[in-house]
């Protein structure tokens, strides 16, 4: 019997006055830059306060 790999589960992170992706990738610590902009469909590395970025945690 073949087990289905699990589904990787996420967080919601509210973007504060001074985050940038690189200190959110620091914070979470699993995730790349490149990982927080394609599960957030990013085509920049600009962010505004109150956005909410999906992270992906183990």
């Amino acid at each position: 019997m073949k087990k289905d790999a699990p589904s990787p589960s996420y967080v919601t992170y509210k973007v504060k006055a001074g985050d940038n992706l690189s200190k959110i990738s620091e914070r979470f610590g699993n995730i790349t830059i490149a990982a927080i902009k394609s599960l957030n469909q990013l085509e920049s590395n600009v962010l505004t306060v109150g956005m909410l970025l999906k992270i992906a945690v183990p």
